[in-house]
């Protein structure tokens, strides 16, 4: 049974969490890429503490399957996306 699962980053007023839109039961790469988000999110939140005191708010991280492009700043909806490959 494959799952089709797309997971992405919600980051309500300073936090973060993950969300996974999925079909059926959460596969190993949807595990993968969760957490893969979490790290890109933390990593995030890291550098805007370092570098903006915390006064950059943290964006939504989307993993796409597009190769059309290297990433997105969609700024309407405060998404990042990035590629999966």
């Amino acid at each position: 049974m494959s799952s089709l699962c797309y997971p992405s980053i919600h980051s309500p007023q300073g936090g973060f969490r993950i969300i996974l839109h999925c079909s059926t039961a959460l596969s190993l790469s949807a595990r993968l890429e969760a957490a893969l988000l979490r790290e890109v999110a933390e990593a995030y939140r890291h550098l805007a503490l370092a570098y903006f005191k915390g006064a950059l708010k943290i964006p939504q991280f989307e993993l796409v399957s597009s190769r059309a492009r290297l990433g997105r700043w969609m700024e309407d909806t405060r998404v990042i996306e990035a590629p999966l490959r």
